[in-house]
Protein backbone atom coordinates (compact mmCIF):
# COMPACT_ATOMS: atom_id res chain seq x y z
CA UNK A 1 0.00 0.00 0.00
CA UNK A 2 1.13 3.49 -0.78
CA UNK A 3 1.32 5.94 2.17
CA UNK A 4 1.00 9.77 1.45
CA UNK A 5 1.62 12.90 3.16
CA UNK A 6 -1.42 15.82 2.96
CA UNK A 7 -0.61 19.27 2.92
CA UNK A 8 -3.56 21.34 3.98
CA UNK A 9 -4.50 25.42 3.68
CA UNK A 10 -7.58 27.07 4.11
CA UNK A 11 -8.50 30.03 1.04
CA UNK A 12 -8.45 32.48 3.69
CA UNK A 13 -10.40 34.96 2.05
CA UNK A 14 -11.62 38.04 3.94
CA UNK A 15 -14.79 39.77 4.24
CA UNK A 16 -14.02 42.85 1.92
CA UNK A 17 -14.17 40.09 -1.26
CA UNK A 18 -17.81 38.96 0.19
CA UNK A 19 -18.75 40.90 -3.07
CA UNK A 20 -18.22 37.64 -5.35
CA UNK A 21 -20.79 36.32 -5.73
CA UNK A 22 -19.59 32.70 -5.45
CA UNK A 23 -18.37 33.89 -1.76
CA UNK A 24 -21.11 35.08 -0.27
CA UNK A 25 -22.55 32.00 0.89
CA UNK A 26 -19.34 30.25 2.07
CA UNK A 27 -17.90 30.37 5.87
CA UNK A 28 -15.10 28.82 5.23
CA UNK A 29 -12.77 26.78 2.32
CA UNK A 30 -9.63 24.48 2.50
CA UNK A 31 -7.99 22.88 -0.16
CA UNK A 32 -5.56 19.93 0.32
CA UNK A 33 -2.84 18.16 -1.70
CA UNK A 34 -1.89 14.74 -1.17
CA UNK A 35 1.81 13.20 -2.30
CA UNK A 36 3.37 10.21 -1.77
CA UNK A 37 5.72 9.95 0.71
CA UNK A 38 8.47 8.53 -0.89
CA UNK A 39 8.26 11.08 -3.42
CA UNK A 40 8.42 14.01 -0.36
CA UNK A 41 12.15 14.63 -0.59
CA UNK A 42 12.52 14.79 -4.40
CA UNK A 43 9.87 17.47 -4.55
CA UNK A 44 11.67 19.36 -1.57
CA UNK A 45 14.54 19.35 -3.45
CA UNK A 46 12.86 21.03 -6.02
CA UNK A 47 11.45 23.73 -3.98
CA UNK A 48 14.55 24.08 -2.81
CA UNK A 49 15.35 25.52 -6.27
CA UNK A 50 12.37 27.44 -6.95
CA UNK A 51 12.81 29.85 -3.59
CA UNK A 52 16.67 30.26 -3.67
CA UNK A 53 15.31 31.41 -7.27
CA UNK A 54 12.93 33.15 -6.00
CA UNK A 55 14.94 34.86 -3.03
CA UNK A 56 17.55 36.00 -5.55
CA UNK A 57 14.78 37.62 -7.37
CA UNK A 58 12.54 39.32 -5.42
CA UNK A 59 14.31 38.90 -1.74
CA UNK A 60 11.77 36.72 -0.48
CA UNK A 61 11.61 32.73 0.37
CA UNK A 62 7.85 32.53 0.21
CA UNK A 63 5.54 32.68 -2.85
CA UNK A 64 2.56 34.99 -2.26
CA UNK A 65 0.83 34.47 -5.27
CA UNK A 66 -1.94 37.11 -3.82
CA UNK A 67 0.59 39.46 -3.72
CA UNK A 68 2.24 38.46 -7.32
CA UNK A 69 -1.45 38.27 -8.90
CA UNK A 70 -1.80 41.86 -8.00
CA UNK A 71 1.88 43.03 -8.30
CA UNK A 72 2.34 44.23 -4.34
CA UNK A 73 5.04 44.32 -1.72
CA UNK A 74 8.13 41.84 -2.85
CA UNK A 75 6.09 41.75 -6.04
CA UNK A 76 5.14 45.32 -7.40
CA UNK A 77 7.61 44.74 -10.38
CA UNK A 78 6.55 41.32 -11.83
CA UNK A 79 5.26 40.69 -15.05
CA UNK A 80 2.25 39.92 -15.61
CA UNK A 81 3.89 36.36 -18.19
CA UNK A 82 6.75 35.67 -15.10
CA UNK A 83 3.08 35.35 -12.72
CA UNK A 84 1.59 33.06 -15.35
CA UNK A 85 4.98 31.22 -15.64
CA UNK A 86 5.28 30.63 -12.04
CA UNK A 87 1.71 29.37 -11.90
CA UNK A 88 2.23 27.01 -15.15
CA UNK A 89 5.41 25.64 -12.96
CA UNK A 90 3.33 25.26 -9.91
CA UNK A 91 0.76 23.29 -11.91
CA UNK A 92 2.99 21.16 -13.74
CA UNK A 93 4.79 20.06 -10.81
CA UNK A 94 1.53 18.80 -8.73
CA UNK A 95 0.44 16.75 -12.57
CA UNK A 96 3.87 15.14 -12.71
CA UNK A 97 4.19 14.37 -9.18
CA UNK A 98 1.09 12.91 -9.26
CA UNK A 99 -0.77 14.91 -6.69
CA UNK A 100 -4.32 14.62 -5.56
CA UNK A 101 -5.97 17.89 -4.90
CA UNK A 102 -8.96 17.82 -2.63
CA UNK A 103 -11.45 21.29 -1.98
CA UNK A 104 -13.84 21.38 1.11
CA UNK A 105 -16.34 23.96 1.70
CA UNK A 106 -18.66 25.05 4.04
CA UNK A 107 -21.62 26.93 2.45
CA UNK A 108 -25.55 27.03 2.27
CA UNK A 109 -25.45 24.00 0.70
CA UNK A 110 -23.77 21.71 3.29
CA UNK A 111 -26.72 22.45 5.56
CA UNK A 112 -29.47 21.06 3.39
CA UNK A 113 -27.74 17.18 2.82
CA UNK A 114 -28.55 15.49 5.54
CA UNK A 115 -25.48 13.30 5.52
CA UNK A 116 -23.10 15.93 5.06
CA UNK A 117 -25.01 17.75 8.34
CA UNK A 118 -24.65 14.42 10.36
CA UNK A 119 -20.93 13.93 9.36
CA UNK A 120 -20.33 17.66 10.60
CA UNK A 121 -21.99 17.65 13.78
CA UNK A 122 -20.14 14.28 14.31
CA UNK A 123 -16.70 16.15 13.91
CA UNK A 124 -17.79 19.15 16.38
CA UNK A 125 -19.13 17.16 19.13
CA UNK A 126 -17.65 14.13 19.11
CA UNK A 127 -13.66 14.72 17.01
CA UNK A 128 -13.34 18.79 17.92
CA UNK A 129 -12.97 17.62 21.64
CA UNK A 130 -10.73 14.73 21.55
CA UNK A 131 -8.30 16.19 19.40
CA UNK A 132 -8.90 19.67 21.69
CA UNK A 133 -9.22 22.12 18.39
CA UNK A 134 -12.23 24.90 18.80
CA UNK A 135 -15.72 24.17 18.02
CA UNK A 136 -16.23 26.22 14.85
CA UNK A 137 -16.32 25.98 11.20
CA UNK A 138 -12.64 26.11 10.33
CA UNK A 139 -11.70 23.17 12.99
CA UNK A 140 -14.73 21.13 11.28
CA UNK A 141 -13.60 22.21 7.95
CA UNK A 142 -10.32 21.37 8.51
CA UNK A 143 -11.34 17.74 9.51
CA UNK A 144 -13.61 16.99 6.72
CA UNK A 145 -11.23 18.00 4.00
CA UNK A 146 -9.44 15.02 5.51
CA UNK A 147 -11.71 12.52 5.61
CA UNK A 148 -12.94 13.28 2.22
CA UNK A 149 -8.92 13.50 1.36
CA UNK A 150 -8.60 9.73 3.00
CA UNK A 151 -11.85 8.73 1.01
CA UNK A 152 -10.66 9.94 -2.25
CA UNK A 153 -7.68 8.06 -2.00
CA UNK A 154 -9.29 4.69 -1.26
CA UNK A 155 -11.95 5.48 -4.06
CA UNK A 156 -9.06 6.32 -7.16
CA UNK A 157 -6.56 3.47 -5.91
CA UNK A 158 -9.18 0.63 -4.63
CA UNK A 159 -8.11 1.09 -1.47
CA UNK A 160 -4.49 0.37 -1.62
CA UNK A 161 -3.49 4.11 -0.69
CA UNK A 162 -3.72 6.26 2.79
CA UNK A 163 -2.75 9.02 4.46
CA UNK A 164 -0.03 8.74 7.42
CA UNK A 165 0.57 12.17 7.53
CA UNK A 166 -1.04 15.93 7.33
CA UNK A 167 0.65 18.80 7.67
CA UNK A 168 -1.47 22.06 8.42
CA UNK A 169 -0.47 25.84 7.47
CA UNK A 170 -0.22 27.59 11.34
CA UNK A 171 -3.54 29.35 11.82
CA UNK A 172 -6.08 27.30 13.93
CA UNK A 173 -2.87 26.12 16.12
CA UNK A 174 0.17 27.36 16.11
CA UNK A 175 3.46 25.57 14.50
CA UNK A 176 4.72 22.63 16.91
CA UNK A 177 1.21 21.88 17.44
CA UNK A 178 -0.12 18.44 16.58
CA UNK A 179 -2.57 15.69 17.39
CA UNK A 180 -3.32 12.13 16.32
CA UNK A 181 -6.91 11.54 13.91
CA UNK A 182 -7.98 7.54 14.06
CA UNK A 183 -9.80 7.03 11.13
CA UNK A 184 -11.12 3.21 9.63
CA UNK A 185 -8.07 3.30 7.40
CA UNK A 186 -5.71 3.41 10.59
CA UNK A 187 -4.17 6.50 12.62
CA UNK A 188 -3.21 9.96 11.31
CA UNK A 189 -0.54 12.26 12.55
CA UNK A 190 -1.57 15.81 12.00
CA UNK A 191 0.79 18.55 12.70
CA UNK A 192 1.02 22.31 12.06
CA UNK A 193 3.65 23.72 10.23
CA UNK A 194 4.97 27.31 9.17
CA UNK A 195 3.99 28.46 5.51
CA UNK A 196 7.59 28.23 4.52
CA UNK A 197 6.84 24.42 4.11
CA UNK A 198 7.62 23.53 1.01
CA UNK A 199 5.23 21.07 0.84
CA UNK A 200 2.65 23.76 2.27
CA UNK A 201 3.19 26.12 -0.75
CA UNK A 202 2.10 23.85 -2.64
CA UNK A 203 -1.40 23.83 -0.55
CA UNK A 204 -1.33 27.77 -0.80
CA UNK A 205 -1.26 27.24 -4.38
CA UNK A 206 -3.86 25.57 -4.74
CA UNK A 207 -6.13 27.41 -2.59
CA UNK A 208 -5.07 30.56 -3.81
CA UNK A 209 -6.06 29.02 -7.53
CA UNK A 210 -9.58 28.27 -6.34
CA UNK A 211 -10.40 31.73 -4.79
CA UNK A 212 -9.20 33.01 -7.77
CA UNK A 213 -11.16 30.89 -10.64
CA UNK A 214 -14.37 31.41 -8.60
CA UNK A 215 -13.38 35.02 -8.86
CA UNK A 216 -13.50 34.79 -12.58
CA UNK A 217 -15.93 33.05 -13.08
CA UNK A 218 -18.54 35.32 -11.09
CA UNK A 219 -17.98 37.05 -14.77
CA UNK A 220 -17.64 34.59 -16.88
CA UNK A 221 -18.41 34.47 -20.13
CA UNK A 222 -18.55 38.31 -21.60
CA UNK A 223 -15.83 39.92 -19.29
CA UNK A 224 -13.17 37.28 -18.95
CA UNK A 225 -10.03 38.56 -20.10
CA UNK A 226 -7.19 36.70 -22.51
CA UNK A 227 -4.57 36.37 -19.73
CA UNK A 228 -7.70 35.01 -17.09
CA UNK A 229 -8.65 32.46 -19.57
CA UNK A 230 -5.17 30.94 -19.79
CA UNK A 231 -5.03 31.22 -15.98
CA UNK A 232 -8.96 28.61 -16.34
CA UNK A 233 -7.56 26.71 -19.12
CA UNK A 234 -3.75 26.25 -16.68
CA UNK A 235 -6.68 25.21 -13.79
CA UNK A 236 -8.08 22.63 -15.83
CA UNK A 237 -5.05 20.57 -15.71
CA UNK A 238 -5.00 20.63 -11.96
CA UNK A 239 -6.00 16.65 -10.48
CA UNK A 240 -8.79 17.11 -8.83
CA UNK A 241 -10.62 14.76 -6.88
CA UNK A 242 -14.16 16.03 -6.30
CA UNK A 243 -14.17 19.19 -8.30
CA UNK A 244 -15.49 20.19 -11.45
CA UNK A 245 -13.07 21.36 -14.42
CA UNK A 246 -12.86 25.16 -15.59
CA UNK A 247 -12.77 23.86 -19.11
CA UNK A 248 -16.21 23.09 -18.99
CA UNK A 249 -17.16 26.76 -18.51
CA UNK A 250 -14.49 28.09 -20.93
CA UNK A 251 -16.75 29.48 -23.70
CA UNK A 252 -20.00 28.64 -22.61
CA UNK A 253 -22.71 31.36 -21.92
CA UNK A 254 -23.81 29.75 -18.89
CA UNK A 255 -22.92 31.11 -15.30
CA UNK A 256 -20.58 28.53 -13.35
CA UNK A 257 -21.99 28.46 -9.81
CA UNK A 258 -19.36 26.86 -6.98
CA UNK A 259 -22.35 26.98 -4.46
CA UNK A 260 -23.43 23.63 -6.07
CA UNK A 261 -23.05 20.91 -4.12
CA UNK A 262 -20.76 17.88 -5.47
CA UNK A 263 -23.78 15.92 -6.01
CA UNK A 264 -25.24 18.28 -8.46
CA UNK A 265 -22.47 18.93 -10.42
CA UNK A 266 -21.34 14.84 -10.78
CA UNK A 267 -24.89 14.49 -11.98
CA UNK A 268 -24.44 17.17 -14.76
CA UNK A 269 -21.09 16.03 -15.78
CA UNK A 270 -22.70 12.69 -16.71
CA UNK A 271 -25.27 13.72 -18.67
CA UNK A 272 -23.26 15.13 -20.58
CA UNK A 273 -21.66 12.31 -21.59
Amino acid sequence: MEEYVLAIDDTGFNTNQKHFDSLKSEECCFCSVAVRKDIVPMLESCMKRKTDLLFERFGVREFHFTDMYNRKGNFENIELEETLDIIRSFATDIVGAGMIITVSTINKHSYTNPNQVQIMNMIENIILPEIKLPKDKKSVNLILNIIRSDLSLHKLFENDAFIREVLCDEGIKKAGNNFSLNLSSGKIDVKFEHSTNYLLQFADFVAWFVTRVKHILDKAPQDVKEWENELLRIYSTLPFANMGKAEYVIGSNKKFDYDRTIEELTDELKNQD
